[in-house]
């Protein structure tokens, strides 16, 4: 019969340092599971596509004006445009925009100078192709057909010299075509910045839209 002590087994207790190493890998492993777990169901704020109506107001802050001509700007380039996805790539919109620029002096006769003031109505039919394959993202680019009305004025005088010399009159109106790329961000499920490159009445436009359908 064997004896009593060849029966029982000695347990030795766990390591501290095994226990720690244990609960920081289980800690991690868990840690990890949750941010996949949330990163799979995590909604976007938005998703750009098919049938989404946007009303956006935007500020020029490069004005052709004062790159080509040197102009003051009395009033920055502003703008409000409402857009509509067509389809999931391609959208229609509508623009009206306003802007006040004053000239350098003009020499008209005998040391006498003159300054112009441009008030500038822009109304402009624009279309474009976009890429909506990032959540919150929209990045795009296109055309638009401009109708710019133009108001000329002088602060002292009449407009006889520079209609003679230099072909300004009162009032000129002409449609033009240019193009544009941008982008926007989705911030909320309705409100979104953007940002736009093109050759209107100002290089650089920046503004905020909103969601109305």
């Amino acid at each position: 019969m064997p004896g009593l002590g060849s029966s029982v087994r000695v347990v030795q207790a766990p390591n501290f340092k095994t226990i720690m190493k244990n609960l920081i890998l289980f800690t991690l492993t868990l840690i990890l599971s949750n941010g996949l777990h949330a990163q799979q169901y995590s909604q976007p704020k938005r998703i750009f596509k098919k049938n989404q109506m946007d009303v956006q107001a935007g500020v020029g802050l490069l004005p052709m004006a004062r790159i080509l001509d040197g102009a003051t700007m009395k009033m920055l380039p502003v703008s409000i445009e409402v857009n509509r996805m067509l389809g999931d790539r391609f959208s229609l919109g509508l623009s009206h925009g306003r802007s006040v620029a004053e000239s350098r002096p003009i020499i008209i006769s005998d040391g006498v100078s003159q300054r112009v003031t441009n008030h500038t109505n822009q109304t402009a039919l624009k279309a474009a192709f976009h890429l909506t394959r990032l959540d919150n993202a929209d990045f795009y680019g296109g055309f638009m057909l401009t109708v710019n009305d133009s108001k000329f004025s002088v602060d002292k005088g009449d407009m006889d010299f520079l209609k003679t010399h230099h072909g300004i009159v009162s009032r000129k109106t002409k449609l033009t075509y240019t193009g544009f790329v941008g982008s926007r961000y989705a911030i909320s499920s309705k409100w979104n910045l953007f940002g736009e490159l093109g050759f209107g009445e100002s290089v650089l436009t920046v503004g905020v839209g909103y969601r109305i359908r």
